[in-house]
């Protein structure tokens, strides 16, 4: 799995030489596979940060999350996201949230099933960063095909903590600027609605302080 890790690091590297784009890892346990895979991954997550590893991640099912995992991440002073509300329901985001300290949630759109929720975590509070992959939104069933009345437009006039992102390019073919595209043509997202879940991304982003701040800097020159 080191292996695996420097490899991509390495990739890593000449990208940000090249093209000057930082990337850096989030290390994923996935949810029903043996018990020693989440202790290895919380474990690279620890010694791997001169790998360029950030962060750890759960995906997988809804149920039975390995929750002690991401607690104990915390402890360490890792940094957490968590699949939950792609499948499932609100409590799936709010045991992300509470039990699991999920710093940001891959998806989250249902969530939105529990009105009460969603206004204390994400329009109130703020404290959790949405990712938003919208075209996989549709195609995996998380949420209905009715662009227009997509999680998304809510989130950007509630000024929500999102972001739009891509999910599973290789199954898909898609990328960042498609993304950007269907969340203007097809959901109805602004430009400056579109910059702002950037300007997310960045303050949301795990890299070091500095380095964040510069890339934060970078995109609010680039205000529409």
């Amino acid at each position: 799995m080191v292996d695996v890790v420097t490899a991509v690091k390495r990739g890593f590297d000449r990208g940000e030489k090249d093209f000057g784009v930082k990337a850096r890892s989030i290390v994923c346990m996935i949810r029903g596979m043996d018990k020693k895979f989440p202790q290895m991954i919380l474990d690279l997550a620890t010694n791997g940060k001169d790998l360029g590893v950030v962060a750890i991640d759960v995906a997988g099912t809804a149920h039975g999350a390995d929750e002690q995992y991401e607690q104990e991440a915390a402890v360490r002073g890792i940094h957490r996201t968590v699949h939950a509300g792609e499948s499932g329901g609100p409590k799936e985001v709010l045991k992300a949230i509470e039990e699991m300290k999920a710093e940001r949630i891959g998806h989250g759109y249902r969530v939105m099933q529990n009105e009460s929720e969603y206004e204390q975590y994400f329009v109130k509070e703020q404290r959790v960063h949405l990712e938003a992959c919208p075209y996989s939104s549709v195609m995996t069933g998380a949420v209905p095909l009715d662009w227009k009345n997509h999680p998304v437009k809510r989130w950007a006039e509630d000024k929500v903590n999102f972001s739009i992102s891509r999910d599973d390019p290789t199954c898909f073919d898609n990328s960042m600027l498609s993304e950007m595209q269907l969340a203007h043509s097809n959901i109805g997202l602004t430009t400056e609605q579109l910059w702002q879940a950037q300007v997310n991304a960045a303050k949301s982003c795990f890299l070091p302080e500095t380095e964040k701040q510069q890339l934060v800097e970078f995109i609010l020159k680039a205000k529409p």
